[in-house]
């Protein structure tokens, strides 16, 4: 797409209110040159089928560092994750289609962009 860095939203797009109490949430996304710069630590998967596992992964000497509340609004992860489900397949693509439609309705409007 042409960017380095993509912070994926929830308050935009997922039933998340602005104003939960502390900071965004939402999944970040990097090229993989930025990788080993992210804050620590990294949520990493080891193993496979019954075996896998998931652990936190500090060692990054190149990373900036621990940052506050790394953890994140769990919360507001468990709303739009809810939001999603319910929606189902089907439904997560028509959000979609609708969102593109009126984002160009908007872009178009007669009196301008809004």
């Amino acid at each position: 797409m042409g960017f380095d860095v993509m912070h994926f939203n929830l308050h935009k797009t997922f039933s998340t209110p602005h104003g939960g109490g502390g900071p965004g949430c939402g999944a970040v996304s990097v090229r993989s040159i930025l990788e080993p710069y992210l804050p620590t630590p990294h949520v990493i998967k080891t193993g496979e089928g019954a075996e896998a596992a998931y652990c936190l992964d500090s060692a990054r000497p190149l990373s900036i560092g621990r940052i506050h509340s790394y953890y994140g609004a769990f919360l507001l992860a468990v709303r739009a994750y809810t939001y999603i489900r319910s929606l189902g397949a089907t439904g997560m693509r028509e959000i979609g289609e609708n969102a593109v439609i009126n984002a160009n309705y908007i872009r178009g409007a007669p009196c301008g962009p809004l």
